[in-house]
C-alpha cells in the first residue's frame, strides 16, 4: 500500500512536470519563433541560432540525403559537433515531412566558413519535437525511480527524481533544440545501467555501447570508458578482465560504425567531430599564450592566423574539401598541444578559472539564449548590468545545490550506502570538469547535474532528519 502510495505521488510530479515542459515550450515556439531584431548585416532565428544553427544544417543536408534516396551511411554531412544530434532532428522532419527552412542555398557545407545568408529558418513545425523531448525523459525517470527504490530509501527517492524533473538547468533544455534534453536521458539510461553494479558480461556489454551512443550525441564522453575501466579493475580485481573486455568491445563496435559511416560518406575512417580538435584552437590557447608574455591577445590572433594561412598554403590545404579539413583540424589540435606543452601553469591557471565558471549554474540560460541577440557586441552576458544582477543571484543558486550536495556526498561515506555508485557519481563529475571545464560555459557543466541529484537527495534528506531531532 505505501509503495502505491509512492508511485502515485511521483506519477503526479512527472505529469506536472511534463505539463510544465510542454507549456514552456509552446511560450518559447510562440514567443521565439522568429527572427531576431538584429543589429548587424546577418539575422539569426531567435531558437536557430549558435550550435542550434549548425546542428538545423546538418539535419537538413541528412533529411534531403534521405529524401533522395542515399544509403542511412552515406546520408549527412561532415561530423562537426555531434555525430547523433543533427541526424535525430533530420530523421524527425524526414518521417514528419515538415520543413525546416524557407531558404536552403546549400550546396557544399564547410563549418569553418558558413555563409548563413544562403539559409531561412521556416516557421512553425518545432512544437512535437520539443515534446517529444520532454516525454522520453519524464518517461525514463518514472522507470529510473522504480529502479532506485531497490537502493536508496523512498523519501530520498523521491527528492532525487523531483530534483531531476523540476532542476530550471535540466528542465529548461527540453524546450530547446540543443543537443541536452537527448543527452540527458541517456544519461538517466546509464544511472539505470551503473546504479547496480555487475560483472555480467551482456550487461557490461550493453554498457559498452551505450557510452557509444553517448559519445555520438556528445563528444566529450568520449574518454568516460576509462575511468570507469580502472573503477571496475580496481573494485573487482581479477574477476573484472573478461567483464571490461566485453564492456570495451560494446564501446568499439560503436566507434567502428561512426568511423564506417564516415568513410562510407567522404572516403575517410575518422571518429571525433571536428569541434573537438577546433575547440581549443579557437577558445583558448590565444588568450593562455596572451597571459604568458604579456602580448596583447589581438596581436596573437593575428599570428595565429598567419601561421594557419602558411601552413594552409605550404600543404595545398582546400578548406572546401572535408578530407583537406580533416587535416586541418590536425594542424588546429597539435597548435593547441604545443602550446599547452609550452606554458603549462599558463594552462592550468586557465583551466581553473573557466572551470570556476562552468561551475556556476545558470537556471535561466535558455531564457536569455532566446531573449538577446546572437553577436551582438558587446554580448549581453559580459554588459555590467547583466553581470551585476544575475552573476549574484547564479552564484547564490549554485551554492545551494552544492552545499546540499557535499553534505550528500559525506552523508554517503558515512553511512556506506551505495559506496560504489557514489564513486562514479565523483568520477563522472570530476570527469566532466577536466574535459569541459576549459570552455567556462555552465551548459557544458549540466549534465553532471543527472549524478550529483543523488547526493543533492541524500544531502537535503540527512540535512531534515538532523532538524527532526533537534
Amino acid at each position: 500500500m505505501k509503495k502505491n502510495k509512492s508511485i502515485h505521488k511521483i506519477h503526479i510530479v512527472l505529469i506536472l512536470s511534463l505539463l510544465i515542459s510542454s507549456l514552456l515550450s509552446a511560450y518559447f515556439v510562440e514567443k521565439f519563433d522568429k527572427y531576431e531584431i538584429t543589429t548587424d548585416p546577418i539575422e539569426a532565428h531567435s531558437m536557430i541560432k549558435s550550435d542550434i544553427q549548425a546542428y538545423w544544417v546538418n539535419a537538413e543536408i541528412f533529411k534531403n540525403d534521405l529524401n533522395s534516396k542515399k544509403g542511412l551511411l552515406s546520408s549527412g554531412s561532415e561530423m562537426w559537433r555531434s555525430f547523433l544530434h543533427s541526424k535525430i532532428i533530420g530523421f524527425y522532419y524526414y518521417i514528419t515531412n515538415k520543413e525546416m527552412f524557407d531558404k536552403w542555398q546549400v550546396k557544399n557545407y564547410n563549418p569553418l566558413s558558413f555563409n548563413e545568408d544562403k539559409i531561412k529558418v521556416s516557421n512553425g513545425n518545432k512544437f512535437l519535437f520539443l515534446f517529444l523531448q520532454s516525454l522520453i525523459y519524464y518517461s525514463i525517470l518514472f522507470f529510473l525511480y522504480k529502479k532506485i527504490l531497490n537502493y536508496y530509501p523512498e523519501n530520498n527517492c523521491f527528492l532525487i527524481i523531483v530534483f531531476l524533473a523540476l532542476e530550471p538547468c535540466l528542465l529548461t533544455f527540453h524546450s530547446s533544440f540543443f543537443s541536452e534534453s537527448i543527452f540527458y536521458s541517456m544519461q538517466l539510461i546509464l544511472v539505470y545501467l551503473l546504479i547496480e553494479d555487475s560483472n555480467k558480461l551482456l550487461k557490461n556489454f550493453i554498457i559498452g555501447v551505450w557510452l557509444g551512443l553517448m559519445f555520438m550525441q556528445k563528444s566529450f564522453m568520449i574518454y568516460f570508458i576509462i575511468p570507469l575501466i580502472f573503477f571496475k579493475i580496481y573494485k573487482n580485481r581479477k574477476r573484472s578482465v573478461i567483464p571490461v573486455l566485453s564492456m570495451i568491445s560494446g564501446y568499439f563496435i560503436v566507434l567502428t560504425i561512426i568511423g564506417y559511416t564516415n568513410y562510407q560518406r567522404v572516403g575517410q575512417f575518422y571518429i571525433e567531430p571536428g569541434m573537438s580538435k577546433y575547440g581549443l584552437y579557437h577558445y583558448a590557447v590565444a588568450e593562455i599564450e596572451s597571459n604568458s608574455n604579456g602580448i596583447p591577445i589581438n596581436q596573437i590572433n593575428k599570428k595565429k592566423v598567419r601561421l594557419k594561412n602558411k601552413w594552409v598554403q605550404e600543404n595545398n590545404i582546400n578548406i572546401d574539401s572535408e578530407k583537406d579539413r580533416l587535416r586541418l583540424y590536425e594542424y588546429y589540435h597539435n597548435y593547441s598541444k604545443s602550446i599547452i606543452k609550452k606554458y603549462p601553469l599558463s594552462s592550468i591557471k586557465y583551466h581553473l578559472k573557466k572551470s570556476l565558471q562552468t561551475g556556476i549554474l545558470h537556471p535561466t540560460y535558455i531564457f536569455h539564449f532566446y531573449e538577446n541577440e546572437f553577436r551582438k557586441k558587446p554580448y549581453y552576458f559580459l554588459k555590467k548590468d547583466f553581470k551585476k544582477k544575475w552573476i549574484t543571484i547564479n552564484i547564490i543558486y549554485s551554492l545551494l545545490i552544492y552545499i546540499f550536495v557535499i553534505i550528500g556526498f559525506f552523508y554517503t561515506l558515512r553511512n556506506k550506502k551505495n559506496f560504489n555508485f557514489t564513486i562514479v557519481i565523483t568520477l563522472f563529475s570530476i570527469y566532466l570538469i577536466l574535459v569541459g571545464g576549459w570552455v567556462g560555459v555552465s551548459r557544458v557543466w549540466n549534465p553532471s547535474l543527472i549524478f550529483l541529484s543523488f547526493l543533492f537527495g541524500n544531502g537535503l534528506i540527512s540535512c531534515w532528519n538532523y532538524f527532526k531531532k533537534s
